[in-house]
């Protein structure tokens, strides 16, 4: 996460109580393909062993419920791939 986004929490506090409302309500009626958008490309494998692992699920979860995986999805893809010309590794 870049310097000037704010993290998880920061964006659930600063939300009025009907917006924390409705974000919760998303998180519970996430469904098994947002699982499985979620663990895409995530550094984790179910099933979960760690609280490490649990978390890095959940914040994954974060960002496919919020819609920030496919802003994120949307910025990489106006980018120039890995390989030739690429400053990427």
């Amino acid at each position: 996460m870049s310097p000037e986004t704010p993290d998880h929490q920061s964006l659930i506090d600063q939300g009025s109580a009907e917006e924390r409302e409705a974000f919760m309500m998303r998180l519970r009626d996430a469904t098994e393909e947002d699982a499985a958008v979620a663990l895409r490309n995530a550094k984790v494998q179910l099933p979960l062993t760690s609280p490490y692992e649990a978390l890095e699920f959940f914040n994954c979860m974060i960002d496919v419920l919020s819609g920030q995986r496919t802003a994120d999805d949307a910025d990489d893809a106006c980018r120039i791939q890995a390989g030739f010309g690429s400053t990427h590794i």
